[in-house]
């Protein structure tokens, strides 16, 4: 993560904005963080891991507080890790002091629409499941003006995608072949002629 320099308006309550690439980890599970952030752009993916391995928990989409157990000094019950670009709001320590109440109660009140948009991702068919990401990835505050004009610029590597969506690797590579058919360059035809 890196601190960046934005366009964004600055809110008055934060102090900084961090930069956090896709596949990049915010926090691990079991930290202690000094403060919550706000997600301003990207979608996150929120984990949890136990002895039979590691599975999503819920999303993280612009405007939603991430790591507000650091209010109550509590260790992350989870870990975050961006799925695509994102970026993050460091709330000013004094505002968070004042508006900590609030906070917690955003939080708390983001988690069931998070995790039922998380359930529609892993259960129905693929394609469904694929059509759903696909969805969240154009909006612009979470795939950027790229995503709006061609998905594939901003999905999350396959094995990424098949883990998030509960299913094989192969079977989300062909539906996604059918849900984004390529389109042949213009001049495809006209090289095909030649070639005859």
């Amino acid at each position: 993560m890196d601190t960046a320099t934005s366009t964004e308006v600055r809110p008055a309550w934060a102090q900084q904005l961090l930069r956090v690439p896709a596949g990049q980890r915010v926090f691990q599970q079991g930290d202690v963080c000094g403060h919550p952030w706000r997600v301003a752009s990207g979608l996150l993916r929120l984990e949890r891991s136990d002895r039979n391995g590691t599975l999503p928990v819920m999303l993280a989409e612009p405007g939603d507080w991430l790591g507000a157990d650091a209010v109550l000094g509590q260790p992350q019950p989870w870990s975050a890790v961006a799925l695509v670009d994102a970026t993050l709001w460091v709330p000013d320590s004094l505002w968070l002091a004042q508006q900590r109440d609030q906070v917690l109660a955003e939080a708390w009140l983001q988690i069931p629409a998070r995790t039922h948009a998380l359930a529609q991702l892993r259960s129905g068919r693929v394609q469904a499941r694929l059509q759903s990401l696909l969805q969240l990835l154009k909006r612009p505050e979470i795939g950027g003006e790229r995503a709006t004009r061609d998905p594939r610029a901003v999905l999350p590597p396959l094995r990424v995608i098949a883990d998030l969506i509960d299913a094989k690797h192969e079977t989300v590579c062909r539906a996604l072949g059918e849900l984004l058919p390529r389109a042949e360059p213009a001049n495809a035809a006209g090289a095909l002629a030649l070639a005859a």
